[in-house]
């Protein structure tokens, strides 16, 4: 079966549901937030993916990328341009300077779902740290 997306739009699609979560993830979208949202994700390019109406709100065809993002990207996309996507998805989690544990969860739980080894993850966050300091894998449960 062909595909439905190009990588591109399944990439942007995947990226903007995350940086979405992230930045309400504390229940209240900030300025610096909103600006962040913007300048990644501009009106235009959502509604030249077919991601937004006319209107702005988010369409059948996102909901639609979302869900074939998530077989095809972990898949599909290399290591850099995974790691490229986690460095946005830390952008969003600091851009207000108040990291909340949800966020750090969120970036965490996208980058398995890339399928990036917590080894690689950790490795990259530390290679961010004039970025971000906070964002810390859990410990292992090891009893369950």
């Amino acid at each position: 079966m062909e595909p439905h997306f190009t990588l591109e739009e399944l990439r942007v699609a995947f990226a903007w549901h995350v940086v979405g979560l992230i930045v309400g993830a504390d229940a209240k979208v900030d300025a610096s937030e909103s600006i962040f949202v913007g300048a990644h994700f501009p009106q235009g390019l959502l509604e030249r993916h077919g991601f937004v109406d006319g209107h702005g709100r988010p369409t059948a065809r996102y909901a639609d990328a979302r869900v074939e993002a998530l077989t095809r990207l972990p898949a599909e996309l290399d290591m850099p341009a995974k790691l490229d996507l986690v460095t946005t998805f830390v952008g969003a989690a600091v851009v207000d300077e108040d990291l909340e544990r949800g966020e750090s969860r969120l970036v965490i739980a996208a980058a398995r779902l890339l399928g990036i080894a917590d080894a690689e993850l950790d490795a990259h966050l530390d290679s961010m740290h004039g970025t971000v300091a906070a964002i810390d894998l859990p410990e292992p449960d090891l009893d369950g």
